[in-house]
């Protein structure tokens, strides 16, 4: 005992690792666990825990002679794992992301559903764009999707096989990478980090155009090792495959600037060493191929405007603001980000045992602060975290460009700990801390495996009315379903996920078959849609949106009636999705135009009627607020419109005290009283 004392009170304590992985691993339980402050986590990491990483660096000669642990081998078992060991990690990898794909138990919804809202369009009319949707976010993922759309049919299956793919993608180049540059051992903790912890996973069942950029990064990170590496003439091949890949950034999200100095810098950094002036050449010509039309559609679009509201443009953000959320960003990989977007659950974005790791590895790095390596990786971890430090909020896929250099650095500190202790007790160490931090990560999850297995009704009311129209669309076949009778919506997922049976949106469908008819409409029409079909059923939906599902069967009474409002309900879907794909900051105007020149086609059905009123007034009053310079938006160009469409629908009071307000707005007051005493009139006067 004695002399265990004197070596550990005799030696730097920063030799002993596991001693700091229990000092990180209580710190950040406290961290994760008892605040939810992201400010407040920040000062516990930059005093309270990263205030050792500078004592690592002075340590003594005979640990700096030692090589860095990302170059060493941790156990014999592990380079020489056999086949049957990468077939099962491999086939469990598979699992985590393709098992119920095609199954409504990951539901895209929100901004996800925006960008699979263009597939049922594009199977109609083709129509090529880099861009889409009002942030002008680049329609890679919504093309691949495509692709699988029109193979199956089936629009929820292409939306997630694609994240699924994009994810196990990933995993391999991420992988193939670390074993070009590091260890064999320290690849494979690579790889089931980039396989089985809490970012990968959670990109592989979201489709955003931010899933692409770790991918991105893994294969310029490949194309540089193959430069590096390679002489001769095939050299320049690998220079012109960086510049055709450097150039397709602008295609993966907004925050690939960062990636793309980055990679620039470390080519010509490259070049001082063995300059090739020929292979810069082919570089350039290779960006050139890809970045072209990126210029070419940024010069014709306003492409641009969302990342400068983003960012802040023309607003005057308070410093204590900036810092707040550079705390929560920084905060979120440790820990708790709040309530954010894709923010992660129940701790940060590396549970509290890859927290630990992380600042092992970290420690471990800076010992080697004087070489090339450490100067990259410094930079990489700075540039990488920029678009969000120069945002005004937080948003998760902003920084995902930092996900590989932080789970290689995980990856390092794993194997910091493994070194240190017997090499008969380390791959029993390995599988106990990836073990538990899988059951970490993955419990915090909203994953499509948790919910199989959940007992409680699911909270996503679109989700939930496609679980109920699937079953009868399977047993009776394809309905009439009127998917938003609503004035306005940010989650089409109901209406671009039941295109298959939906014979009102579906072209391609006979509408002389169908048996029966569902509208997801506003809960205050269903009194009104009760008289009008009293056979219907309605349900309650969840979210209390005030949103019910309604559903009927045909018959000869009410066939008629709701086939002709098929014609307006693909009208609508029509203008949404010129609404949707309307960049930010460019008018509306076309679209109100469209407006008035559909109106006189519409059947003076009280219900259509009524949608129509609400969805002009809705987009009548965004343009009026949001393009003040549109002078022809004005009430002199749309009153006979609204007057003519507010008296053939429900008049009820809702749609009363719409109009009354815009009329008030619009300073008609005296017409605003005729309306109010007209509704009293007929409604409360016995």
């Amino acid at each position: 005992m004695s002399n265990y004392l004197n070596y550990f009170l005799n030696r730097p304590l920063v030799y002993h690792p596991w001693v700091w992985f229990s000092i990180f691993l209580s710190a950040f339980s406290l961290l994760t666990y008892a605040s939810s402050s992201p400010t407040f986590q920040v000062w516990i990491i930059l005093f309270g825990i990263t205030l050792p990483l500078f004592l690592g660096p002075f340590t003594s000669p005979k640990v700096l002679e030692e090589a860095p642990s990302w170059k060493q081998e941790i156990h014999p078992a592990l380079i020489q794992s056999s086949l049957w060991v990468w077939f099962g990690l491999i086939l469990f990898l598979f699992f985590s992301r393709f098992f119920l794909i095609g199954s409504s138990f990951w539901w895209p919804d929100g901004d996800e559903s925006l960008n699979a809202f263009y597939l049922p369009f594009w199977l109609q009319h083709w129509h090529w764009t880099l861009f889409v949707a009002v942030s002008q976010i680049p329609s890679t993922l919504s093309y691949l999707s495509f692709i699988i759309f029109k193979l199956t049919g089936n629009p929820l299956l292409s939306v997630q096989m694609v994240s699924a793919i994009i994810s196990c993608l990933t995993v391999f180049v991420g992988y193939q990478i670390c074993r070009i540059y590091f260890s064999k051992s320290t690849a494979l903790i690579l790889f089931l980090l980039l396989s089985f912890s809490y970012w990968p996973l959670l990109i592989s069942w979201t489709f955003l155009p931010g899933i692409t950029t770790p991918l991105w990064e893994c294969v310029l990170l490949y194309l540089l090792s193959r430069i590096n590496k390679s002489s001769g003439d095939s050299k320049y091949s690998w220079f012109f495959l960086l510049g055709l890949s450097l150039g397709m950034g602008p295609y993966t999200f907004f925050s690939w600037p960062v990636l793309f100095l980055w990679i620039l810098c470390a080519v010509f950094s490259l070049q001082q060493s063995r300059p090739s002036f020929k292979g810069v050449a082919v570089l350039c010509a290779g960006i050139t191929v890809t970045l072209t039309p990126f210029l070419w559609s940024i010069y014709h679009e306003p492409y641009g405007n969302y990342f400068w509201e983003v960012a802040g443009k023309g607003q005057a953000i308070p410093w204590i603001s900036r810092l707040k959320v550079t705390a929560t960003y920084l905060s979120s990989l440790f820990g708790s980000a709040g309530n954010a977007t894709w923010s992660p659950r129940a701790g940060g974005y590396l549970n509290v045992l890859l927290s630990s790791c992380f600042f092992i590895g970290l420690i471990e790095l800076i010992r080697f602060r004087k070489t090339l390596f450490f100067k990259a990786y410094v930079s990489a971890f700075i540039l990488f975290m920029l678009p969000g430090l120069l945002s005004r909020d937080f948003e998760g896929h902003r920084i995902l460009f930092v996900m590989p250099v932080v789970l290689w650095t995980v990856a390092s500190g794993i194997q910091v700990l493994l070194l240190k202790i017997s090499k008969s007790q380390r791959l029993y160490f390995l599988c106990l801390l990836l073990s538990l931090s899988f059951a970490l990560d993955f419990q915090r999850l909203d994953n499509p495996i948790a919910n199989f297995m959940r007992s409680e009704s699911m909270p996503n009311e679109r989700r939930f009315s496609y679980e109920i129209l699937k079953p009868i669309a399977d047993h009776s076949g394809p309905g009439l379903i009127f998917t938003e009778f609503i004035p306005n919506t940010t989650d089409y997922s109901l209406s671009c996920f039941s295109y298959s049976f939906n014979t009102a949106f579906n072209q391609k469908l006979s509408l002389e078959n169908v048996k029966w008819a569902a509208i997801f409409t506003e809960d205050y029409y269903e009194s009104n849609l009760r008289k009008a079909f009293p056979q219907l059923k309605s349900i309650k939906l969840p979210e209390n949106k005030h949103h019910i599902l309604v559903i009927l069967p045909l018959t000869n009474s009410n066939r008629e009636i709701l086939i002709n409002w098929v014609s307006f309900y693909r009208l609508e879907m029509n203008l949404n999705y010129q609404l949707v794909g309307n960049p930010s900051g460019r008018s509306r105007d076309f679209i109100l135009r469209q407006f008035i020149n559909i109106y006189p086609s519409l059947p003076k059905d009280a219900f259509i009627q009524s949608c129509f009123f609400q969805k002009l007034l809705y987009v009548y009053s965004a343009e009026k607020t949001f393009n003040l310079e549109d002078s022809w938006c004005n009430f002199h160009n749309f009153s006979e419109v609204f007057y003519d469409s507010y008296r053939h629908s429900y008049q009820n009071s809702i749609l009363c005290a719409q109009f009354s307000q815009l009329l008030i707005l619009e300073h008609q007051e005296s017409e605003a009283r005729k309306l109010l005493e007209n509704f009293k009139r007929v409604h409360f006067t016995h």
